[in-house]
């Protein structure tokens, strides 16, 4: 029987039976068994050690690949966890980079609310302006130089608004945010537009009214008499009372016109008037007739 199971691989139980025999035999004093069986016994065991042999081998190679493995599986789960965190800050600062985005991109909201903003006041301005050419009641002459002098006013300012437009789009493209919003929030422009705009006012209006400073100063008092310091620039006061010669008349037109507080209008013309020594009324009346239109 172990014989038989030991060719059939079952080494354990031929060991096992082999060893039963060798017993049996040394109970019966039987020598020659006895060696026959020790024989087997000595074989079958030899082939026994080396299947335990081979399967601790076996199992060596086992626990190794296992060890690997779980050296391999904490690596793996090291690298998760690295690139968990790194992903977890990546997310972090796409939330910081999309919280800025969307404030430039009100940033940028307010700037272009406030270009239009301007854009309004510059197109209001050039209808208030149209709509004094309108009412004057001056000759041919007089009108077509307002309205060609006015054409040209708003043709440069439309130039540079769209100037001013292209300007904004080429520094969005290029993503500066920053400086278009410095741009837009600057009011260095609109500052050197009133001085343009003052410029050539009383550049067109001495033009038509050359005598008009002359014939203003016949209002007031001698020691009260305005002096411009050159001869094509007018003051505050001369500007609002140009606009009455023009035709208007009400404080709050004259302030938008020249962009200045209501306030200060009819400081100025309470001023005046109480140099002058005329009412409101007479005193609008006589500045309407001052001053000869010129066709030059």
């Amino acid at each position: 029987m172990a014989t038989i199971l030991q060719k059939e691989g079952d080494l354990s139980r031929a060991y096992k039976y082999i060893e039963n025999a060798l017993q049996c035999a040394e109970l019966l004093k039987n020598r020659v068994r006895v060696l026959h069986v020790a024989t087997l016994q000595s074989e079958i065991s030899k082939m026994y050690q080396e299947k335990v042999d081979r399967l601790q081998r076996q199992s060596r190679w086992l626990l190794y690949g296992l060890i690997g493995l779980v050296i391999v599986l904490i690596g793996a789960i090291l690298y998760i966890w690295s690139q968990g965190r790194k992903l977890s800050l990546v997310n972090r600062e796409l939330n910081g980079s999309n919280d800025e985005l969307s404030k430039k991109v009100g940033q940028l909201t307010n700037a272009y609310m406030k270009l239009a903003e301007n854009n309004e006041k510059l197109m209001f301005v050039t209808q208030q302006l149209q709509e004094a050419n309108d009412s004057l009641a001056e000759s041919d002459i007089v009108k077509v130089k307002c309205i060609g002098n006015i054409f040209s006013i708003c043709s440069t300012y439309i130039n540079r608004s769209n100037d001013f437009r292209k300007q904004v789009v080429r520094k969005l493209k290029a993503k500066q945010y920053e400086d278009t919003q410095a741009l837009a929030a600057s009011t260095e422009l609109a500052q050197n537009e009133l001085k343009d705009f003052y410029a050539q006012f009383d550049s067109i209006f001495l033009s038509i009214y050359p005598d008009f400073v002359a014939d203003f100063n016949t209002l007031l008092p001698a020691n009260e008499q305005i002096v411009i310091k050159q001869p094509d620039q007018l003051n505050t006061e001369l500007r609002i009372f140009a606009l009455v010669r023009l035709g208007i008349t009400d404080s709050m037109k004259i302030a938008t016109v020249l962009h200045c507080a209501p306030q200060t209008v009819y400081n100025k013309m309470l001023r005046i008037r109480n140099l002058s020594g005329l009412d409101k009324e007479q005193l609008l009346r006589r500045v309407k007739n001052l001053g000869h239109a010129h066709a030059d």
